[in-house]
Parts: structure tokens; C-alpha cells; sequence
């Protein structure tokens, strides 16, 4: 579940809460930033899987795909 928390011309962000498997797009238009605020689980891009927590931050490159996330924890997305 994606949801808009604040968006302007310049970026947008959202909480995505994961409480077991979820799907996110990461499109042509730009790049996403991933950053885990609570829980723990996993991001899964073009085969690789990394493995999150609280603290951390991962970066989805524009064309990304369709991001697997895993696990129960709730993750700031930040886009252009």
C-alpha cells in the first residue's frame, strides 16, 4: 500500500507499508529512493535481493521495474 505523504513539481513522497509481500513501479521517469523508517525485510530488483532495516536506504535507477518488497516494515519512497 503506497501513499502520497507531499508532492510538488519537483518531487514526490510516499509511505509504503509492507506487511508481507508487495509489489512497487519504478519507472522511465526517474529514480526512487527506498528508506526503511520501521521493521525490517527485503528488496528484490533484476534478480538481486538486499536484505533492509531500520536506517537504511536503497537507490531503484529510472527502469527499474517492478520492485518485490518483503517483510514487515514501512519504507519512504522518494522520486522525482
Amino acid at each position: 500500500n503506497e501513499n502520497i505523504l507531499v508532492t510538488c513539481d519537483y518531487f514526490t513522497v510516499s509511505r509504503v507499508d509492507v506487511n508481507g509481500k508487495s509489489c512497487v513501479t519504478v519507472g522511465d521517469d526517474s529514480f526512487s529512493s527506498f528508506t526503511v523508517t520501521q521493521g525490517s525485510g527485503s528488496i528484490e530488483c533484476c534478480e538481486d535481493r538486499l536484505r533492509l532495516k531500520k536506517g537504511d536506504t536503497v537507490f531503484a535507477f529510472a527502469g527499474a521495474g517492478e520492485l518485490a518488497l518483503d517483510g514487515n516494515m514501512t519504507v519512504i519512497r522518494s522520486k522525482l
